[in-house]
């Protein structure tokens, strides 16, 4: 899942499982965007977010980012294959 920040701010923590103790490794802000990595290599993770103020979140999960993409490409399909039909050549493509 991918996150965006609305509002406030939040840390951005690893969790060393050995000790169970939280390293702090980055701080986002507003508009700012973490976790996205995870929609073009799918794989587990073990970071956290504590948010330091009251904190919105915009939540994008792997199956809606992937409907996004195909419903793209779709588009980009169609447009191409609406400027091929122009010419003669494509003319009766299907």
């Amino acid at each position: 899942m991918v996150d965006q920040i609305i509002q406030g701010k939040k840390e951005i923590k690893d969790v060393t499982h050995e000790v169970w103790m939280l390293t702090k490794v980055k701080e986002v802000t507003q508009c700012e965007v973490f976790g996205e990595v995870v929609l073009v290599q799918p794989k587990s993770r073990s970071t956290i977010a504590i948010a330091d103020t009251r904190t919105e979140l915009l939540c994008l999960t792997f199956d809606s980012y992937t409907r996004i993409i195909e419903k793209a490409i779709k588009k980009d399909l169609f447009t191409r294959t609406r400027f091929l039909r122009q010419f003669r050549i494509f003319s009766q493509m299907t």
